[in-house]
This record gives structure tokens, sequence and C-alpha cells, in this order.
């Protein structure tokens, strides 16, 4: 049988003591009493108020014959018991002893005296009345533990309790558990003191996003520090407490949710975080929430083939659009376009671990819906994926790609604007057309330099003095790029000492005068077409080198280059055969063929390049059905 701590040895004494206390009680004797808790009773003698082990509950309080003690839920109020009725004392006894004596283990501190609203005086402990439970026949009974989930067995090491009173905000209103006018009796979670403690409602699982790096504010909602071994009333499991690092400091967690003080809070029970600064905002933490944090509503989950992809929380797929080239704005607006790819939007966004909070936004479209964007790109889902990692969107129409967090290039489908104004076409002459081209993981351009030859950037200076105008692309290749083109096609280069990106042998730029995401500006510079947007279809490596097979061969010169009609070819060789030169824009179309024989020595023929608009070109001259040399050509 359960017992105290020599129990047999002090059983007469103890009887003796309770029945002393029982008649000083009885008769008035209250000279040593206080009225409040700030003014404990007096102790003297043996132990009448004890920690006991019990075998489920472990630490408990008994009086000195091992009458177990209990925590009434509804006594929120300072110096207040809310067990007054006839009925409730009958069932529940309070417990008062004028001259407290405590067993090892427990503080003077953590014991006071009130006067009940009946005259009667009740012992408390740590502000909590005390009671017995007139059920409990024997030492070591603990039938009184939960019953109606509002009594409890006094423990002295609890880390959480419960209370069950109403809600009182700092605004004064009387809220109820949806945070709306009114009066409720709510069960919330309190400190082992009373102390009211909550939840912030823009938190995510295992997450505090309202504390600074600083502490700053934690005066104002100070988070609840304690050990991981939470003891809780056993309404509710210990398993559901959990303990995160905020800035190297400790915060308890209850499902997940962070859980704080509201530093205006000053006595027990107080609930004035409810209401600031909005109602609901910060709801005090509660046993019965219908929400343990839910799952991040952005996910970085794993494809086997793509690698890291953005879903939802059910691991529907998330899409970029390419045609989305300008800021805050969504291109997907027709009812054909929304029922294919169905806007994603979710307010009070959270994400899992690996995501950042400063690379998602919320955009307004045309349409007065909202919409969530990542990195600037706005998030759609695509109505055929039906299974949690479906990516069927991938590439549809090679506009559609699937939203991921690791790419280093993106394809961007937009008009070319430049800085002059003028809309141009991927001729760079004056026109409308939709171009795709390169932009990095923010939608911010990305552009060649027509003058720049195979792997070698012909425009940085040095002490990179010029670098702010046309900035290099410096990045690894350790990230992603849209499934349209072969990774392979990117390079590493080193340009004095830092790396740049170069995509077939061109170097990546950006324009320094490009401030918003998908501006073309840098276009128009130096003339049209010197600096073009950069192009997954580009034609060729800028290369002005001959094959390794016709080195020895033969040699070409074109000039004059730059051009303005005419193109003179000239070439040396060792070898005769069949010539032909295909002259390509920058988009890789044919311009224009030329088929000539070719003897040994000098040979010479004429390009007319008249009809052209100004650009870029190659020329790659075949002989014998093999590439044999590659040139370009600017014509002014």
């Amino acid at each position: 049988m359960f017992q105290t701590q020599h129990l047999k040895q002090k059983c007469l004494l103890a009887f003796l003591l309770l029945t002393l206390s029982i008649f000083s009680l009885n008769n008035g004797n209250a000279k040593n009493n206080t009225t409040g808790t700030d003014n404990p009773a007096q102790f003297v003698g043996a132990p009448n108020i004890l920690i006991a082990q019990h075998p489920k509950l472990g630490a408990i309080l008994t009086d000195s014959l091992g009458r177990t003690l209990y925590f009434y839920t509804r006594d929120a109020k300072k110096d207040t018991s809310y067990c007054v009725s006839a009925g409730c004392v009958a069932a529940w006894p309070i417990f008062y002893n004028a001259n407290i004596a405590l067993g090892k283990g427990l503080s003077a501190a953590d014991f006071g005296v009130i006067t009940r609203s009946d005259g009667k005086k009740q012992t408390t402990y740590k502000g909590w009345p005390l009671y017995y439970y007139v059920s409990d026949a024997a030492p070591g009974d603990v039938k009184g533990e939960n019953v109606g989930t509002t009594w409890y067995v006094a423990k002295p090491d609890y880390t959480v309790m419960l209370m069950d009173n109403n809600l009182k905000g700092l605004d004064g209103i009387t809220y109820t558990s949806k945070y709306v006018p009114g009066v409720e009796r709510v069960k919330y979670f309190v400190d082992a003191y009373g102390r009211s403690l909550y939840a912030f409602s823009r938190d995510s699982l295992y997450k505090n996003k309202y504390t600074n790096a600083t502490f700053s504010n934690n005066a104002t909602w100070p988070v609840y520090v304690d050990s991981v071994n939470a003891k809780v009333p056993t309404l509710v499991g210990d398993t559901l407490f959990k303990i995160i690092k905020v800035f190297g400091r400790k915060q308890l967690t209850y499902k997940g949710w962070p859980l704080y003080y509201f530093g205006r809070d000053t006595l027990r029970g107080h609930t004035k975080g409810v209401s600031f600064p909005a109602a609901g905002r910060w709801p005090v933490a509660a046993p019965s929430f219908g929400f343990a944090p839910a799952p991040p509503k952005v996910v970085l989950a794993q494809h086997p083939k793509l690698g890291a992809i953005l879903t939802d929380s059910l691991g529907r797929t998330l899409y970029f659009y390419t045609r989305d080239a300008k800021k805050d704005t969504s291109y997907c607006v027709s009812a054909g376009c929304v029922a294919t790819w169905p806007i994603f939007y979710k307010d009070n966004i959270s994400f899992s671990t690996g995501l950042v909070a400063s690379d998602f936004g919320t955009l307004l479209r045309s349409d007065g819906k909202k919409q969530t964007t990542y990195k600037g790109w706005p998030l759609y889902y695509y109505v055929n994926d039906v299974a949690p990692g479906d990516v069927k969107g991938e590439n549809v129409g090679t506009t559609w790609y699937v939203a991921k967090p690791d790419y280093s290039v993106m394809l961007m489908d937009n008009n070319l604007k430049g800085l002059d104004g003028i809309t141009y076409t991927s001729k760079y002459v004056a026109g409308v057309e939709r171009v795709k081209y390169f932009v990095d993981a923010y939608g911010r351009t990305l552009y060649f330099n027509s003058r720049d030859s195979l792997f070698k950037n012909k425009f940085t200076a040095a002490n990179f003095s010029n670098n702010a105008t046309w900035p290099i692309y410096p990045d690894t290749l350790g990230k992603k790029f849209a499934t349209l083109v072969s990774d392979t096609l990117f390079k590493v280069i080193n340009v004095f000492g830092r790396k740049q990106i170069a995509y077939k042998g061109w170097p990546l730029y950006y324009f320094g005068r490009d401030t918003l995401r998908g501006q073309t500006r840098g276009v128009s510079v130096g003339t049209p077409g010197r600096w073009p947007v950069a192009i997954p279809t580009i034609a060729l490596a800028p290369t002005t080198a001959v094959t390794e097979v016709f080195r020895d061969k033969l040699s070409l010169v074109l000039s004059p280059n730059p051009t303005a009609d005419y193109l003179q070819i000239s070439l040396d060789s060792n070898i005769s055969g069949d010539a032909i030169g295909t002259l390509y824009n920058l988009n890789g179309q044919i311009m224009q063929r030329i088929y000539f024989p070719l003897y040994q020595g000098n040979n010479q023929t004429t390009l007319d390049m008249s009809s052209l608009s100004s650009g870029l070109y190659f020329m790659a001259l075949q002989i014998n059905g093999q590439p044999a040399a590659y040139e370009k050509i600017i014509k002014q």
C-alpha cells in the first residue's frame, strides 16, 4: 500500500497534530494567520504537508496522514476559491492548517493563506487553493484526479497546469474561444503559478516567428523557458510538449506551437494578451487546439528526376509560367488558362526547412484574386496532376516549369523593350515579338556581349571598374536549369579571379540599369543587338576557330567585319572540294547560304548582306560535308 516516508513512525504524532489543527480551525484560532498568498502561514512542528511518491503520478502533495491534496482549474483569480457552494465544499473539503510544517523538498515561499468568500480560511500552494476529495478513503488514493476535467492532484513539479476561466482582454472585453466578444469558460494552459500561456497565430511547426535575435521584444511576449521534462495534468500527454531553441535559449512548445507569456499579465489568471494587438492574434494555449500547427503551406520536396521542388502541404506540385515577366503580375488570366493552371494562394504563408520567408510574397491579380509568389514568380497548380509528386506540367508548351528553389537560370517569355523605350524583335529591329530568354532565379534578365568569343569575356576590366554597367553573372554549376535546356551547356569561366557562367561558351551578364524583374533595357545600349538577351536557341558558341580537322589545311578571313552591305570571304586552302557557307542569325535561323567550289590556293567570293537587318550573325563553313570553320559577323 502506498505510504509516505516514515508514515508508520510518525502516524500517532501526525494524528495528534491534525486533531489540534482541526480543533484550532473550529474554534476560530487564527491569530497567526494572514489573509493573502503574499503573507505565508506560520511554519512550525512536524511536517503536515509532504511530498509523496505515487506509482503513477509521481510526486504529489499530501497532508500528514497521506491524504492527497488537489487543485481546481476554476481557481483563476488571485486569493479566490470558486468552490463555494455547499455541494462543492461537501465533495471537495477545503484544506487549511494554521501552522504549516513542510516536508523535504517544499519551499515556504510557495505557501499562503486566503480568506474565502464564505469567511473560512484556506491554504494555498503556488497560488492554488488546496482541497481534499471526499471519495479518497485511504492514504495515497487519487480518485479525484481529472474529475470533470477540472480537478487535479496537487503536484510540486507541474511545468504546465490547466485553468478554466473567462478570457478578458487588455481592452476590457470578455471573449469566447473564437475570439469574438461573449462569455464562455475556456480551458487553457498556465504555468505552475497560474500565469497564462499563449501561442502566436503566425508561428509555424516548432518555429518561433516572433522573437528577434536580440530578444529586444521579449518583454512584450516573453518565451516560456522550461526544461524538456514537462509535467502536465493527466488530461494532456507529456509527449505533446517539446523543447525548441530560439537564438540559443530554450522554449517549450505544445503540439509544435511555441509557448509565450504576455508581459502585461500581472496577476494569476490574467488573459490580457488575447486582445493584443488584435483579438485572436495571440490565443491562449489550449489543450483542445484544433490546430497542431498545420503542415507548412509550402513544402520543399524531393522528386526522383527533378530534385528539389516546391509543393503544397498535400504534396501537389507548384509551377512557374515563363510569361510572368512583369513585377507583381500574372499573365495567366483568361478563363481557360486559370482552369488549366489554378492559382496557388495561402495567407500567413508557412514553409518547411530550407525555404526562406523573404522569398515569398503576395500579388493582387488583375481579376481581383490574390496569388502567392516565390522569388517573384506567381505560383500555380496543373490541373492534370492528380497525385502527390506528379509533375505532368513540366515543360508544357515550353512555358510552364516546376517551381524549384535551386534554379540558377530560368526562362522568361516576353517582349524586348530597350532603355530607349523602343520594343524590339529578336532581330533587334523595332517591332513586337515575344522572345524566350534566360533570367536568374528572381527573374532578372541575362545578356550576351556580341564581341565576346569562346569562353572569353572581352568586356570586363581587370579592376572591375565597369562591372556596375554590365555585371558578370557570378554563380556556380551546383544549381539547376529549366529542363528545356541541358545543364551541360553551362560552364563556369574565370574572369580575373571571379567566376562567371557561360552558355554555349557565351559569358552571361546582367545590365546594371535593369531594376525590375523581366526588364530588358540593355538590348538597345550601344547599338541594338550589341548586348542581346541570352537565348537558349543561340546557334553557335562565339568562336572564330577553324576546326581541328582543317586547322592545317585552310585559313578563313571575312572582311570588312563589321560590314554594312557586302562581306568578302577569303579562303587559303591546300585542299579542294565543295564549300558551303551558311549564315545564321542570333536565334539560329538560316538567313542565307552560299555554295562555291574550293581550289587549292586562294579562293575569293562575296556575300550580299544589304537586305539583312543590323545585328550579330554567324558564318558556318562546311567543306565536303564536314564542319570546317566558324566566324562572327556584325552587320551595321
